[in-house]
C-alpha cells in the first residue's frame, strides 16, 4: 500500500510538472488580414494563463515586430510592453499596417520568473479588393469573399458607426463565413465594402 501510494504521488507530481507554469493564449489577431489603404490593423490580443488554466494578472507582456516587417505600433515603435489586466489579458494597441506583406508578432509573457512565448501571424494587403481576391483564392468558404478580412475591416470604418467586432465575431467570420452572411451587421459591412470600392474606382482617372 505504501509503495502504491508513493507511485501514485510520483505520477501526480510528474503530471503537474509536465504542464507549463505559464502559457499565452491568442484571443484576437491570428491570421488577420489588414488593409493598408485603411491605415488600420487588427490588434493582437492575448491572455496569459497559469498551469491551472486561470488568468494571470500583472504579467509583463512584450509584443515585438521584427525589423523590416510591414507593420508598427503607434509612433513607429517595433516593441510594445503591456501589463496584463485583472482578466489576464494584454493588447498590442496602435498597430498599423504600413505596406503589403506578412507580419509576425512575437509575444513573450513573464511572471514570477516564468516565461511563455508565442507568435501571431497576419497578412497586409493594399486594398479591400485585394483582400477579396485573397478570399477567393483560398476558397472563402464558397462565398467568394474573405468575410473575415472585409467585414472586420469594414466594421472598423468610422462611417460604419459600429464598435469593433468582438473576438467571438472575428472567430466566426474566420471559421464559418457562410453563417456570418446571415448576420445583418456583416451583410451591411460587406455591402459597404463593395460600395466603397465602386466609389474609389469611379474616382480613379480613366486611361
Amino acid at each position: 500500500m505504501v509503495i502504491q501510494t508513493a507511485v501514485l504521488m510520483a505520477l501526480l507530481l510528474a503530471g503537474v510538472q509536465a504542464q507549463p507554469a505559464l502559457r499565452v493564449v491568442v484571443i484576437e489577431g491570428e491570421d488577420a488580414v489588414n488593409v493598408t489603404q485603411q491605415q488600420t490593423a487588427v490588434r493582437p490580443l492575448i491572455e496569459v494563463r497559469d498551469r491551472n488554466n486561470l488568468p494571470v494578472a500583472g504579467a509583463s507582456v512584450v509584443f515585438t515586430i521584427g525589423g523590416g516587417q510591414p507593420a508598427a505600433f503607434a509612433g513607429g515603435l517595433k516593441t510594445l510592453t503591456v501589463t496584463t489586466s485583472a482578466n489576464g489579458q494584454a493588447a498590442g494597441n496602435g498597430l498599423s499596417a504600413l505596406r503589403a506583406g506578412t507580419v509576425r508578432i512575437q509575444v513573450q509573457a513573464s511572471y514570477l520568473g516564468q516565461t511563455a512565448t508565442t507568435t501571431i501571424s497576419q497578412t497586409n494587403v493594399a486594398t479591400a479588393s485585394a483582400a477579396t481576391q485573397a478570399g477567393t483564392a483560398s476558397g472563402g468558404g464558397g462565398s467568394g469573399l474573405n468575410i473575415a478580412a472585409i467585414a472586420s475591416s469594414a466594421l472598423r470604418w468610422p462611417e460604419a458607426r459600429w464598435p469593433s467586432p468582438s473576438a467571438e465575431a472575428i472567430r466566426r467570420m474566420t471559421t464559418k463565413p457562410r453563417s456570418c452572411l446571415r448576420s445583418t451587421r456583416v451583410r451591411s459591412a460587406v455591402r459597404l465594402s463593395s460600395h466603397r470600392q465602386r466609389h474609389l474606382r469611379s474616382l480613379a482617372p480613366r486611361r
